[in-house]
């Protein structure tokens, strides 16, 4: 009876605790979730530079009383200046950009946090590139549809937020299972039915 209630408590275990045995008996998820890692780490990087690269545009656009011209405006339709000069360059008064590099270091916080800490981290990270990747489709829209210009920096940052979620969502081993993202079958989306927020 003894030897059938410690078999009985190891299957319980090993239910209550899929995740636990993923992350320590598979050493090539440890691999692959420090290389997704390391993507988004680089991503967000590279967001937060085009960010503070906007940044300095806009203040030299606003000391300038907009003859400053950046080298970025190459034309009547990819013009940086004139989207940023714009009404849509500011949300609530304050320049878009300010708010991308607040974002981008958040971002590079939590990943860097994931370190030490797969679970709460990472889940959050996964939910700060969605917004990311929402805020920035509705930004390209008006770029595109309302504006019809094209500012080459803020298109840096699309890609960015497009490339993002392939790489930050699937960075922790608690997820229980993987799927292919469809719209980019390089990255792998994450879809969590535990995520451990």
């Amino acid at each position: 009876m003894a030897k059938r209630s410690k078999g009985n408590n190891d299957s319980q275990n090993s239910v209550l605790e899929p995740q636990s045995s993923l992350s320590s008996g598979n050493p090539g998820a440890t691999e692959d979730a420090g290389g997704w890692r390391i993507t988004a780490l680089l991503l967000a990087s590279v967001g937060f530079t085009i960010s503070l690269v906007i940044i300095y545009v806009y203040v030299r656009l606003v000391s300038s009383g907009g003859s400053y011209t950046s080298f970025c405006s190459i034309n009547a339709t990819v013009n940086c200046d004139d989207v940023l000069a714009s009404s849509y360059g500011k949300l609530l008064g304050v320049p878009v950009a300010i708010p991308a590099a607040l974002d981008y270091i958040l971002l590079i916080g939590l990943l860097l946090a994931g370190r030490r800490r797969e679970g709460r981290p990472l889940a959050y990270a996964m939910l700060l590139t969605g917004w990311n990747l929402v805020f920035s489709l509705a930004m390209a829209s008006i770029s595109l549809f309302i504006l019809h210009q094209l500012c080459l920096l803020c298109a840096g940052l699309y890609a960015v937020s497009l490339l993002t979620p392939g790489a930050a969502p699937c960075l922790s081993r608690w997820c229980s299972w993987w799927k292919i993202w469809p719209p980019y079958p390089a990255g792998r989306l994450c879809l969590s039915r535990r995520l451990p927020l």
